[in-house]
């Protein structure tokens, strides 16, 4: 059992000990130096983050070293509106702005989409791969459908790798910490010709657990990732072409539960394991062809095979009691191909394009439930013993889209952007549910249903399928001020199509009890097809430097309206379904601030302000109510940090940087409410005189916090206790050398 400190006492001791540290790190006033541009490419180009008039966090390569990021769920530390589990590699969970999509089946979207060199990764657990050797990650929020599309309803993570350059460049980095820590990343950059460049990179990261299994197996909280990329490219006068293949294979624990706050761990899977694996290979083409200065064609083709399986330990107990073992899986193949024409002429430029994408999905989901307790709606003489249910599914999503931009200078202040996106999805998902009689792991003879996940079965496979089109509008208008400083106003909006449920059923037969049956699925029936989501966002912001330079202060202010909100509900029996709930009202505020002073002190602060809440409900709706706020939305996260860098007498430069980072109380599944926490972290560097190695050690979780990222209330057939989920890393020791050519 852990106690949990004052949640007052603790922010006390936080800000104190924050405080002390900017005082001691406080240096005399040196020679001005100015902060670095940061470059990213949410429009389609290359500019400097402070003349896009879109919300963005951005990360560079340092950054994502010196934090040891690993995969786009540990940037929520650091982005505000951003929300994610830690070391969990499945997106469900994971919400920006408070708007997330806990579909764990196969016929729906996420809520956000995450893009590799502009490719979309693909839904569950297939889109989630390591970020390593890379240039930058943007988190870019609000909705992106104009510009990103697949379902970028809420915002985009856009991840770009480091391409192929002249010249011979090589790198290692090496990890070792607690808990055998193992991190080996190595980088090979060779120019074979004046136009002809490769690049090779390779990562392999390993540690054990943090959480203990006292019913014995592998503790929890571990990862395993092995990673390589190989690209080739060619870099004529008119033509570029890059070739990229990508292999990962990634394996961790499976969400932990836990029951209550407190830290015990006790898991009935088989072997005593929860796991997560995930294994992909990508193959991108990218062939950019400029004719002229003006005008750019882009052509970016990609195949995507991934294989992912998923073991859960739902209800936290020694027994299988509700849904556990939860086991899920799948296959898949997806091929994307994008055109893009682009071009610039005096104050106006210009994109037009169209894409196209194929997603082919075979999976399977296999629980175990143990009627040792009276459940409501379990016939008489069926308690007291476990039964299995087992469902298969095959799944084909298609979509294509044609879209367009247009960016034009009124004044040398005034820019007017309007864009917009027309797409056309189709899905198709067949379901076939095994009768618990046949299933040769339920011993008795016939059993009344399969309860926690369908409530019913299926004698033969079960299609539906369905079609949704749209166009969503982008309109910006944003004035510089001077040179130093910009403001806008975007009207955007979202567009996440519908889907077929892999849970809920629909029928013409009235007398079929739709979540909670005895029988078989009666004659017409078929999966339950929902609605798209649509959301109107507004937003205004400033973009501004300060002080030559040394200040960069970002403010972004947002207000969304919602409708149709897909979510999982129990809107009657035991099983889960996907509803177009109602609608959702959010707004909030959001600063991002980075103040260099002289040439030795930098602090940085960045935080959000997140307001929503259900305007409008459907009556038979039982685990959220009006006026509630969304799950896993707190009202504020943040970071703050101060860093030191100073020149060394015998050479080289030392560092030192502490961060404090922050997220509120925020309601979990079920109405379970989760603790706010606050997590110190402190590193101290040293980069030779040369700058080709470099050596440091970091502490994470100064103060050994305790904390959980998400949750579920108790509720029967989900949960008989309140289960506590995401235990945060405890306090961790570590050094990482580094080496460049």
């Amino acid at each position: 059992m852990i106690e949990m400190k004052s949640p007052f006492l603790r922010r006390q001791w936080h800000w104190s000990l924050l405080l002390m540290s900017s005082l001691f790190l406080n240096p005399t006033f040196a020679q001005v130096s100015q902060l670095e541009e940061i470059i990213v490419t949410a429009q389609k180009r290359e500019q400097s983050i402070q003349d896009v008039p879109v919300a963005i966090t951005a990360f560079g390569s340092d950054f994502i070293e010196d934090h040891g990021v690993l995969d786009v769920q540990d940037l929520y530390l650091y982005t505000p509106g951003y929300t994610a589990p830690p070391n969990y590699d499945f997106i469900g969970l994971s919400s920006i702005r408070g708007i997330r999509s806990n579909d764990f089946g196969y016929g729906g979207d996420p809520a956000f989409g995450i893009f590799v060199d502009g490719v979309y990764q693909g839904r569950t657990g297939a889109s989630m791969s390591s970020i390593f050797d890379v240039q930058r990650v943007e988190v870019i929020k609000g909705p992106q459908a104009t510009l990103f599309g697949r379902s970028a309803t809420s915002g985009a993570i856009s991840i770009t790798n480091n391409r192929p350059v002249e010249g011979f460049d090589a790198s290692l980095e090496l990890g070792l910490g607690e808990r055998d820590r193992q991190r080996v990343l190595a980088t090979l950059n060779g120019e074979l010709s004046p136009e002809f460049f490769i690049r090779g990179s390779f990562l392999s990261h390993e540690i054990d657990g943090y959480l203990n299994n006292e019913a014995g197996g592998e503790d929890l909280k571990f990862r395993d990732i092995e990673a390589f990329r190989l690209a080739a490219r060619y870099a004529g006068e008119q033509l570029d072409a890059t070739l990229t293949y990508n292999h990962e294979e990634r394996r961790g624990s499976g969400n932990d539960r836990h029951q209550g706050a407190t830290a015990r761990f006790e898991s009935d899977l088989m072997g005593d394991e929860s796991f997560i694996e995930n294994e992909h290979d990508t193959v991108v083409l990218d062939v950019t062809f400029s004719p002229t200065e003006i005008l750019e064609f882009q052509s970016i083709t990609a195949y995507r095979d991934s294989t992912w399986d998923y073991a859960e330990d739902f209800d936290a107990l020694a027994i299988a009691l509700t849904a556990s073992p939860f086991l899920q899986g799948q296959t898949s193949e997806l091929f994307s191909q994008e055109f893009r024409i682009s071009g610039q002429r005096e104050s106006l430029r210009w994109f037009v394009g169209a894409s196209w994408f194929s997603d082919d999905v075979t999976g399977y989901i296999d629980e175990q439930v143990d009627q040792g307790f009276a459940f409501t709606g379990v016939r008489e003489g069926f308690s007291g013993q476990p039964f299995y249910e087992l469902g298969l599914y095959d799944g084909t999503s298609e979509g294509w889209s044609v879209y367009g931009e247009v960016s034009f200078d009124v004044t040398s202040k005034l820019e007017l952007i309007l864009g917009g996106r027309y797409s056309y999805d189709e899905k198709e998902l067949e379901i076939f549910l095994q009768n618990p009689a046949t299933d040769p792991r339920n011993t008795t003879a016939s059993f009344p249903c399969a309860c926690y996940l369908w409530g019913l079965y299926t004698s033969v496979p079960v299609v539906s399928q369905g079609d949704w089109d749209d166009f969503s509008l982008r309109a910006s208008a944003s004035y510089r001020f001077n040179d130093d400083v910009l403001g806008f106003f975007t009207y955007s909006q979202g567009f996440k199509p519908g889907g077929i449920d892999s849970f809920g059923f629909d029928t013409d037969d009235p007398s079929f009890r739709r979540f909670f049956g005895f029988d078989g699925v009666p004659a017409g029936a078929r999966p339950k097809v929902y609605d798209p989501e649509d959301i109107d966002n507004f937003e205004v912001g400033i973009k501004s430097m300060w002080f030559d330079n040394r200040l960069r202060l970002n403010l972004s202010a947002y207000l969304f309206y919602y409708d149709g909100l897909q979510v999982a509900v129990n809107t009657s029996g035991a099983a889960f379904g996907i509803e177009n709930v109602g609608k959702v009202r959010g707004d909030g505020l959001e600063i991002d601030l980075t103040y260099l002073l002289g040439e030795h002190w930098e602090f940085a602060a960045a935080g959000g302000v997140s307001n929503t809440e259900v305007t409008k409900l459907r009556a038979d709706v039982t685990r959220i109510a009006e006026g509630d706020r969304l799950v896993y939305n707190p009202k504020l996260n943040g970071v703050i940090s101060s860093t030191y860098r100073q020149a060394l007498s015998f050479g080289g430069q030392g560092s030192v940087r502490l961060e404090y980072v922050y997220q509120d109380d925020m309601m979990g599944t079920n109405s379970l409410e989760l603790d706010d926490y606050g997590v110190f972290n402190l590193r101290a560097g040293y980069v030779s005189r040369s700058g080709k190695w470099g050596l440091s050690a970091y502490l994470k979780n100064v103060t050994d916090e305790v904390y959980f990222t998400n949750g579920t209330g108790a509720r029967p057939f989900t949960a008989v206790v309140d289960l506590v989920s995401g235990l945060g890393e405890p306090r961790t020791f570590g050094i990482d050398f580094t080496w460049r050519l």
